[in-house]
């Protein structure tokens, strides 16, 4: 190939367009960052080999794909994962994303260890999740299992069962189950936030959530009057007493409270 005209883009000027003579006439080739011109001597008249353009194109990738990797990290840590799986999706060669993780582990812009204390710490101080969940959130970003473990120190024991004192207390100030279902739903709430059973049943504790009767009452008749006027079309008498003792135990009620709900409310004849 015979290189008939390099121009500057419009768009970026660090970048240049590299056309090629055919039959008298130029047409466009390809295009490559300024250190490749330097590089190669590129300019007008000059006779390329297959073999020359070839290592042209290896040697653009490299610098694009390390150029990538800059914009892709200023906007925030990143795991070598990440930067790979980025590289990967622009259709960088293979060579290329290596040789750009590489040269951004050697200065020290990718440290897996460094964004897992850090991706934890964040999360402590930004959110109610749990080591379960946390660790699955290094997972996806490629931290593995090591790494994972050794940041996640820094989430004490004491730590998660602060976290999750406060999760149950906030719960409380506005929960409208019975006290035996709240417990039980907030167990499976810190459950699913990625807390263990063990860290629950301390966190209940602390948090002395102590049953009051009349709020329990208060409860008790919000969905006592909504059972009632949901059967007391279909049964009566002794029948209707049962549907709603059954459903309100399902609740979580206990039954001296049941038991003076249907005395007020409930005909047993």
């Amino acid at each position: 190939m015979k290189v008939a005209k390099i121009t500057t883009q419009q768009k970026n000027s660090q970048r240049y367009n590299i056309f090629s003579e055919e039959q008298g006439k130029e047409k466009y080739a390809f295009s490559v960052d300024e250190s490749a011109i330097v590089e190669f001597g590129l300019k007008k008249g000059l006779e390329l080999t297959d073999t020359e353009l070839e290592a042209i194109e290896a040697f653009d990738q490299k610098r694009r794909a390390w150029n990538a990797v800059l914009h892709y990290l200023s906007f925030s840590m990143r795991t070598k994962w990440q930067v790979e799986q980025y590289l990967f999706e622009k259709e960088y060669a293979p060579a290329a994303v290596e040789e750009a993780v590489n040269r951004a582990l050697d200065y020290k812009f990718l440290d897996d260890a460094a964004f897992a204390e850090a991706f934890v710490r964040t999360k402590i101080n930004t959110t109610d999740k749990g080591p379960k969940i946390i660790t699955g959130d290094l997972r996806q970003k490629g931290i593995g299992p090591d790494l994972a473990e050794k940041a996640l120190l820094q989430f004490t024991k004491e730590k998660q069962i602060d976290k999750g004192v406060k999760i149950i207390q906030k719960k409380a100030a506005r929960q409208k189950d019975a006290h035996t279902i709240f417990k039980k739903k907030m167990m499976d709430a810190l459950r699913q936030k990625g807390y263990d059973n063990e860290i629950f049943t301390i966190a209940w504790e602390e948090a002395d959530i102590v049953p009051d009767e009349e709020e329990e009452w208060e409860r008790l008749e919000v969905h006592g009057d909504k059972i009632l006027r949901k059967w007391e079309k279909k049964a009566e008498g002794r029948t209707l007493q049962q549907k709603v003792k059954e459903q309100l135990y399902r609740k979580g009620f206990n039954m001296q409270l049941i038991q003076r709900f249907l005395d007020q409310k409930v005909s047993g004849e």
